[in-house]
């Protein structure tokens, strides 16, 4: 990190104290004031839950960034925290290496119901889809595909929102009782996100190349891999930011005034989707990454 404030262990940072008093004063979150006795309920927020990654794997030698925040955003993230994580969990390509990773996928599997469809687990919540191909008349041919758990597209945002607002108020940060600043969300910019097997796509390769030569402010890798950040700044065209979630999801987006625009967002590389035969969608083949020496989304030395 390029900037360290607060109390620290191992790689810990932390902001938060059992007295309000000597933690941030403001709620990272919602900018409400938690750090005054009685004022709001808080809590102690941990910036990446214990429970998001495999357990174990966010140890002493782990990132975190720990403070106060209300008790209403800390509920909120947590909601949108524990899908995120049952859904890249279960579609994580790691399971097959590593078994406490399996496990925990398959627990939250069995334990976590899908908000977008009631009363199933995130297990089951699979999507079945029959395409019907034309022969030539009168012959068609169907296809059924099955699509694995996805993540809710609300729950994914938010989550990215509250992981760069965090990060954000830790490195802009001056002093933690009256000189941390807020990111509003009109300056927030959810750019896309991107399954494993589609992290070689022409379209992340060249956002990648665009801000390779950014000032990097944040470069994180936590949990074993199971939490990426990075963060980098140009003076003219703002803030990049990337995440990576539990080896699975990969989130692009940007930091910049409303009338600014994400410009190094613009005019990339079309990713080729094609109409389905019967008009039911569209689809398109994946690009994965053919190895280490193509990855460079999360390459850059915090000066």
């Amino acid at each position: 990190m390029s900037c360290v404030i607060g109390r620290t262990t191992g790689h810990t940072v932390s902001w938060f104290h059992k007295d309000p008093v000597k933690s941030n004063k403001y709620c990272l979150y919602c900018g409400d004031i938690v750090g005054e006795p009685g004022v709001k309920p808080s809590d102690k927020e941990h910036l990446i839950g214990r429970q998001f990654v495999p357990i174990g794997t966010l140890n002493s030698n782990s990132f975190n960034f720990l403070f106060r925040a209300c008790q209403v955003c800390n509920g909120v993230k947590s909601n949108a925290e524990r899908h995120v994580s049952s859904v890249t969990l279960i579609n994580s390509p790691q399971r097959k290496q590593n078994r406490l990773i399996d496990l925990a996928a398959e627990r939250k599997a069995r334990g976590d119901f899908h908000p977008d469809m009631k009363g199933v687990p995130v297990g089951k919540a699979v999507k079945e889809q029959s395409i019907m191909f034309p022969l030539g008349n009168p012959i068609t041919v169907s296809l059924g595909l099955v699509a694995p758990p996805q993540l809710n597209a609300k729950f994914k945002e938010l989550l990215a929102f509250k992981h760069i607002q965090g990060l954000f108020s830790l490195v802009t940060a001056v002093d933690i009782r009256d000189g941390v600043r807020m990111l509003p969300y009109t300056q927030f910019v959810y750019f896309a996100d991107y399954a494993h097997g589609d992290w070689g796509n022409p379209q992340l390769r060249e956002i990648a190349k665009r801000v390779e030569g950014w000032r990097c402010v944040v470069n994180i890798n936590s949990a074993e891999g199971n939490f990426r950040a990075i963060m980098k700044r140009h003076e003219e065209f703002g803030w990049h930011w990337a995440l990576e979630w539990n080896h699975y999801c990969r989130v692009v987006g940007a930091i910049v005034l409303p009338e600014q625009g994400a410009k190094h967002f613009e005019e990339l590389p079309d990713l080729n989707w094609s109409s389905l035969p019967d008009g039911s969608g569209r689809l398109r083949l994946e690009t994965p990454l053919l190895g280490q020496e193509e990855d460079e989304l999360f390459s850059g030395e915090v000066l």
